[in-house]
């Protein structure tokens, strides 16, 4: 019961964040790579 009251306001608060940079700053989003930061081989 008080692991939803620490994951709502944390999940609101990212999904606000990732809305505002889709919005205001798209450039600082579209630097994640897939293959560069979960590939198996560093």
């Amino acid at each position: 019961m008080l692991a939803l009251l620490i994951w709502f306001p944390e999940g609101l608060l990212n999904g606000m964040a990732i809305t505002l940079m889709t919005v205001y700053r798209p450039q600082w989003l579209r630097t994640f790579y897939d293959n560069e930061y979960l590939s198996p081989e560093r």
